[in-house]
């Protein structure tokens, strides 16, 4: 086994990680405002990706910060974890990728917001 090199830089945008068949099995890229790392099955596909994003969403307070996601079949996601400057929000979706189940958190100080309200985006907004 070689020697592992130390102190060395690898200077890069997006890596892409493959096996020993030559087949996709990750990606870590990052561009202007939002990084992700994609973790791909043997069939090259998107089982588990993370996005982290700073961004101001038009019709919210909230910045939307980032998010882990498990994919299912033909890389839709069935689960996502939002974080927001106030909030977090785990969500469930359908084969459609409608939203079926979500459960929220929120640090905001009003008294009269309910305990689940998270006012970021949800999918297709």
């Amino acid at each position: 086994m070689a020697e592992p090199i130390a102190g060395r830089t690898i200077d890069a945008r997006r890596i892409i990680l493959r096996d020993d068949a030559g087949r996709i099995r990750g990606e870590w890229s990052a561009d202007t405002g939002k990084t992700s790392l994609a973790l791909m099955g043997t069939d090259e596909r998107p089982r588990i990706s993370i996005e982290v994003e700073e961004s101001e969403h038009s019709n919210y307070k909230e910045t939307f910060l980032g998010q882990v996601q498990f994919l299912g079949e033909g890389g839709k996601p069935t689960m996502h974890l939002q974080g927001f400057n106030d909030c977090a929000r785990l969500s469930l979706l359908d084969e459609n990728g409608k939203i079926r189940a979500s459960l929220s958190m929120t640090h905001l100080k009003d008294q009269d917001l309910p305990h689940s309200y998270c006012r970021g985006p949800m999918d297709g907004e």
